[in-house]
């Protein structure tokens, strides 16, 4: 049993799982698009899983599943507005790595669509309630930190642009955007 064990543990310390899984945190800024000199800080944070498929060491696939606080502040000096939207987001990313898995710092790019399903929402515009999903492309870069073989620490920088007007009878088109940080630990899933 012992010889077992032993067999099984160096098999995963020398085969690399190309399926990664963990815990993924965000923080920015969000606001609607167009943007106006009007909009203030209005903080975006962002908590979910994250995944990633590495059929190779240069291209992947990663799916986050996350809860995502959005929204937007806005004062034009004599009224305020404060809209937050709550999504589950799941955005599903292609990406790009400028280095091979083994080394220990990795450059990535991707790229990808994101869906967003609203499942609280405060404050209004004109008593305009926010449509209940949300669509559009996440853009992002950033860098994979290898721990060990199995653990990375992962960062990006994110852009998310929305696509569906996000008050859909309301007289403006305003669409959802956020800009920020997404840090992560992810851990390899051990493979055959």
């Amino acid at each position: 049993m012992a010889g077992l064990l032993a067999g099984l543990s160096a098999k995963a310390q020398t085969t690399m799982s190309n399926f990664l899984v963990g815990p993924s945190l965000g923080f920015g800024h969000t606001y609607f698009v167009p943007y106006s000199s009007d909009v203030e800080f209005q903080p975006m944070y962002s908590a979910g899983v994250t995944t990633l498929f590495t059929p190779n060491d240069w291209f992947g696939l990663a799916t986050d599943v996350r809860s995502s606080a959005e929204g937007r502040l806005w004062d034009d000096g004599r009224k305020q507005s404060d809209i937050r939207l709550e999504y589950i987001r799941i955005p599903v990313k292609g990406t790009v790595f400028f280095a091979a898995r083994g080394e220990n710092v990795r450059p990535k790019l991707t790229l990808g669509p994101s869906l967003g399903l609203l499942v609280n929402e405060t404050g209004t515009v004109d008593r305009q309630r926010a449509e209940s999903v949300d669509f559009g492309m996440n853009a992002s870069g950033g860098f994979d930190f290898k721990v060990n073989e199995d653990v990375f620490i992962t960062d990006e920088a994110n852009y998310y642009q929305g696509f569906i007007k996000n008050r859909p009878n309301y007289s403006k088109n305003e669409y959802n955007g956020n800009i920020g940080l997404q840090v992560g630990v992810i851990f390899a899933v051990p493979g055959e």
